[in-house]
């Protein structure tokens, strides 16, 4: 295809992509869930709620797993917090919920300048990617989340003080971790990616973990919302347990590969 026709053919893939995203953050924003009972099974159908929406469902149950009855209370600063988190909380959901749709336009855009063998590799790729970003995500929401918590108003409340926290700073704290551990859990993939697809080899990643371990520091560094070096090394570390097992994995395929062609060198060579 010509330039332009590449340029139109992506115009129609993000406005696909556009629409996707729009109607789940539409449904989510005004629909709401009602149960109705069939032959002794609960069953949840949407319903029109603006208020009671699914965003609020959701809000309403992390911030019961994660303040609970507890002594923070969350106040509202702005006047318009609450409907700003409603769009963070739909935007989130769309995402999440349409990430399917997004692999598939973003694949078949790429899919025509590609050969045989790199459309087969981003194919056996996509499920793995996918999984380690919804494991990066519950791993931060069941471990790392409730312990950040925990330690940074332990000592508000030892000092006697009621801590207090804004609705917009938890939904966009609970957010952003929950997209940075994603994104995290991604390492190992990124890793196998670039060993597999010769780009460097994985003596590269053993060579350089140090340097990795600097630029897991900085990126901890800019995500946790503390000073205290805590929650950015809870963010490191996993980190560098990835990084090793992306390269191990990477080291284990590719030497595989390198004996497999050997043998098979050797097998052309017995033939010939």
């Amino acid at each position: 295809m010509s330039f332009w026709e590449h340029l139109d053919e992506l115009r129609s893939r993000i406005i696909k992509i556009a629409i996707t995203l729009l109607t789940i953050a539409s449904i989510t924003y005004f629909f709401g869930l009602r149960t109705m009972v069939i032959g002794g099974y609960t069953m949840y159908y949407p319903y029109p709620d603006m208020y009671n929406n699914m965003n609020t469902i959701l809000f309403n149950i992390v911030r019961n797993d994660f303040l609970g009855n507890g002594p923070i209370t969350l106040i509202q600063v702005g006047v318009a917090d609450a409907i700003i988190i409603q769009m963070e909380i739909s935007l989130f959901l769309a995402i999440a919920i349409g990430m399917p749709m997004i692999v598939y336009q973003i694949n078949k855009f790429l899919s025509p300048g590609l050969f045989e063998r790199e459309r087969g590799f981003i194919l056996s790729i996509s499920v793995p990617a996918t999984l380690l970003f919804i494991l990066g995500m519950v791993f931060a929401y069941v471990l790392i989340i409730p312990f950040t918590f925990t330690f940074l108003y332990g000592y508000t409340i030892a000092m006697g003080v009621s801590p207090t926290l804004s609705m917009n700073d938890f939904v966009s704290f609970i957010l952003l971790f929950l997209i940075a551990f994603g994104i995290v859990f991604e390492m190992p993939i990124i890793q196998y990616s670039l060993t597999i697809l010769g780009v460097v080899k994985p003596e590269f990643w053993s060579k350089n973990w140090r340097y990795a371990f600097v630029g897991m520091i900085i990126f901890a560094a800019v995500i946790t919302p503390d000073g205290s070096g805590i929650t950015q090394l809870l963010i490191a570390f996993p980190m560098l347990g990835l990084y090793f097992i992306g390269y191990f994995i990477s080291k284990f395929v590719y030497n595989r590969r390198i004996a497999e062609k050997e043998k098979n060198n050797i097998i052309h060579e017995t033939n010939d």
